[in-house]
């Protein structure tokens, strides 16, 4: 079927102001999985339509399923830049009815007993609250009748959420073509991190070879960027981070910002903390957020 891939890059810095942006796609190949520096000599190569120098772009016309690698090049009045390191994604359809923000239209389960450490996420109690009457949580529990709101999150665990949100549902097994090389068929799990991987949501911690990670912790940037993806966030103008210029998800993090999903960690400056890891109780709050789209949070 035809499936898309949302794209993000970072704008570049120095070498004149950015006039716009060359885009191009073409299907993955086992040799292109190795061919990781600028300037891929391959051929092959589709042009994406882009205009303007919004650091988005949406790639469409693709097979649901489908490895793509794409890449981005700066163009100012000197002409046009190297071509980025490609990145590799797979697209998949959306669920055929899927119900409004991708958030399952059954009832919350009322009858869900709180975590006993539900206290120890303090403000951000009701979005682990909201979230476990969902169900999203079932099986990520950090011990009998424990959320754990401090610790930080594993990659596995926000593949499981993820996704448990996006779709409604948990994933009936996948059609990711080879999977990541770090993810175990065996564990519970992996079908979560490859149905995010088919989203787009997910390009791996690596290419070569196709790693996940999933057990290593989720700092807040690439948690900005997990949801720019997942949930199709426009982009935004800078709103003054005073400690996310160096940051990859320097965009992401801005769109998530403007969404009303996040207001930082700090307001005075205001401050994200993206090097920081994401704890279980902000991950929850983040995905309570993009899914009802909350206008005003508060600090967290």
């Amino acid at each position: 079927g035809v499936a898309k891939l949302s794209v993000w890059w970072t704008a570049p810095s120095g070498g004149g102001t950015v006039s716009g942006y060359d885009v191009a796609y073409k299907t993955s190949t086992a040799a292109d999985q190795a061919a990781t520096t600028q300037g891929d000599p391959s051929t092959g190569w589709v042009a994406v339509s882009h205009t303007g120098t919004a650091t988005t772009a949406q790639v469409t016309s693709l097979t649901a399923g489908t490895a793509y690698n794409v890449r981005v090049r700066a163009v100012n009045n000197a002409g046009a830049g190297p071509w980025s390191q490609i990145t590799t994604g797979a697209p998949a359809l959306p669920p055929s009815s899927p119900p409004p923000d991708g958030t399952d239209d059954a009832p919350p389960d009322e009858t869900a007993a709180p975590f006993d450490d539900i206290a120890e996420a303090g403000s951000l109690a009701p979005h682990v609250t909201a979230l476990q009457a969902r169900n999203v949580f079932t099986g990520t529990e950090c011990g009998p009748g424990r959320f754990c709101p401090d610790e930080p999150i594993k990659r596995w665990e926000v593949a499981v959420w993820l996704v448990r949100i996006i779709d409604g549902r948990d994933p009936a097994g996948t059609t990711l073509a080879g999977g990541f090389t770090d993810v175990d068929p065996e564990m519970w799990w992996a079908d979560h991190v490859n149905r995010l991987a088919e989203l787009g949501v997910t390009l791996g911690c690596s290419t070569e070879p196709f790693r996940y990670c999933p057990d290593q912790p989720v700092s807040r940037q690439q948690v900005a960027a997990f949801l720019i993806r997942a949930f199709a966030l426009a982009p935004a103008i800078s709103v003054g981070f005073v400690d996310t210029e160096k940051s990859f998800a320097q965009a992401h993090i801005d769109a998530i910002y403007a969404s009303g999903i996040t207001k930082g960690c700090a307001v005075d400056p205001l401050r994200f903390c993206p090097y920081e890891p994401t704890t279980r109780a902000q991950m929850a709050a983040f995905l309570d957020r993009a899914r009802n789209r909350q206008s005003v949070p508060p600090p967290q």
